[in-house]
This record gives structure tokens, sequence and C-alpha cells, in this order.
């Protein structure tokens, strides 16, 4: 599809944005990649040379070649819509536009359709915003660690060995811990945390991972310590990405409908959560209404919610 060579063709100038000054600190990697994980209709193949180029800097040799390829690929008006809103979703990534941003997402509008396109060059300055936007909205208050970095280190000293005489890979591990918080998320969704959306999230997790339910207890109550400000969804949702296949997260993603229906309520609240989560992840509409399908069809509609016929 022409969308895919599209947002491939801009990741690589944003990823040469990035590397403007020559060099890119480690957590702006991260920060990178977060926002590049935004671009729509990005195939697999697509992230994955995204991620080999962010490894080194680019000269303006290679930049300008990337430049040359997004032009020759904006022709039509269909395609510079396309590039706009692929750009808008990489700038507020975080729900954050900077009267700065605003200004040159206005301009860029004005001439995406005209001769002039500098707007292509202006990128490595349009970029400094949101990757500082992103760090910024990592970080508690006072700490110089990212919320997602301190629940996965505070989960770590549990999930590391979980099971009887034999050490969790670290792949595993990781795929817990950020399965752990995804699904704390939706117990979070309505507001309300019932015992019984613990209880079916504890089970998922001793079934899949093998833990005792003291380990599963620890795992879900550690994982709902903090709000769902607090907590990155893109980040999470992005490095659960990267560890597993499709088949897995469509798998996920029936769990996610079994924790918000444990209760035999499905809110419109937890309803926005699974989806975002699924979109978040790369699951689209199709697996999402088709997971709908399985777990609301026993359920009725009363006053906006969902409930047990």
């Amino acid at each position: 599809m022409r969308s895919n060579a599209i947002a491939l063709a801009l990741g690589k100038v944003i990823v040469a944005a990035a590397w403007v000054d020559g060099e890119i600190q480690e957590q702006e990697v991260s920060c990178v990649k977060d926002l590049l994980f935004q671009l729509p209709e990005l195939p697999a193949k697509g992230w994955e040379e995204l991620n080999d180029l962010m490894e080194q800097p680019c000269d303006a040799k290679q930049t300008k070649q990337w430049v040359r390829e997004l032009k020759a690929l904006l022709k039509s008006d269909e395609d510079k819509h396309f590039a706009l809103y692929a750009l808008q979703r990489v700038v507020n990534a975080d729900g954050v536009v900077t009267e700065h941003e605003k200004q040159f997402l206005d301009t860029m509008c004005a001439t995406i359709w005209g001769k002039s396109q500098e707007w292509i060059e202006q990128l490595d300055g349009l970029m400094r915003a949101p990757l500082k936007e992103r760090g910024r909205s990592l970080k508690p208050t006072g700490s110089s660690e990212n919320y997602l970095e301190a629940r996965m280190r505070r989960l770590s000293s549990y999930s590391r060995n979980p099971f009887r005489n034999q050490q969790l890979p670290s792949t595993e591990g990781m795929k817990l811990r950020l399965a752990g918080i995804l699904m704390a998320r939706v117990i979070r969704a309505d507001g309300r945390v019932e015992a019984v959306e613990i209880k079916q999230v504890e089970q998922f997790l001793q079934e899949r991972w093998d833990l005792s339910k003291e380990e599963a207890h620890y795992v879900v109550r550690t994982c709902l310590k903090h709000s769902r400000k607090r907590q990155d969804l893109i980040r999470a949702c992005r490095e659960f990405y990267e560890l597993t296949d499709e088949l897995e997260r469509v798998a996920f993603l029936d769990v996610l409908f079994k924790v918000a229906l444990a209760d035999n309520v499905l809110s419109e609240a937890e309803v926005a959560e699974v989806m975002d989560i699924a979109a978040n992840i790369k699951l689209g509409h199709h697996e999402f209404h088709m997971a709908f399908e399985r777990f609301a069809s026993g359920f009725k509609l009363e006053g906006g919610l969902l409930t047990s016929s």
C-alpha cells in the first residue's frame, strides 16, 4: 500500500531529524521510538528497519536522499493528507501540542499542497518539542527515573524467578510485567477496582506464567499502586508489541475483555481503554470488533453499560 511507503519514508526523515546534532542520548532513543511508533500504516518490517536506523547516525547525504524519497511519494492530495495526518499523530503523541507546533502544523497544512515543501527540511525543529514533552511525561515529579522503569524494577524482584526451580527468561519476565501494567489500566478504567477483576488478572498470570497465587497477587497490586495518569501507555504498548507476535496480541485482547467483563458490566470507559490499548499494540478495527463480538454477545445495553443478560 502507498500509505505504508509514505509512513516508512516519513519515519526515515524523522530519524534523520533526531540525529541532526550528530548524537542521541540513550533516553532520547527510546523517546524517538515512542514517537515513531505512532506512525499509522507502518508495516512490521518498516518498524524493524526504523529501529535499525536508530542505531547509528545518518549523514547529510543520507538525510537529503530520504527527503527526496518522501517528496517523490507525495503526489496526490490523498498522499499529502495522509502525510499530514501521520505527522500530527507523531507530534500529538502525548496529547500536548505547543503553540510552536500548532503554528508549524498550520504552516505545513497551507504549504503541503503548494510547490514549496520546505516543511520537510524543518522537521528537526518540529521534533524538538514533542521529544521534550515525551521525556517530561515519563518522569514523576522529583525523579530521574520514568514511571515504567520504576514499575519494572519493582516488579522484577518478584518476577525474576517465579517458576519452581526454573528462572523465567528475561523476555517472558518483561512480557509478564507489561501485561500486568496494561491489565491494571483496564481494571482502573471505570474508576473502580473490583475484586473479581483482580481475580481474573491473577488467574491469567498464574496460568500463563505458572505463578503462585501470592506472586500473581503481588504483580497485580504493584501495577495498581499508581494512578493511570502516571502510567505511560505509549511506552508500555510499544515494548509489549516488540516482545510479542500478532497471535499473542490478539489473544491478549481477549484477556483484556475478560478482565473488563469480570464484574458482568462493560462500561464505555472500559471499552475505550481496551480500544486504546488495542490501537497502541497495532491491532486494527477488525481484530477489536471480532473480540468485542465474542465477549459482548451475551450482554445487553442498559444506561450506557453492557450488563449480563
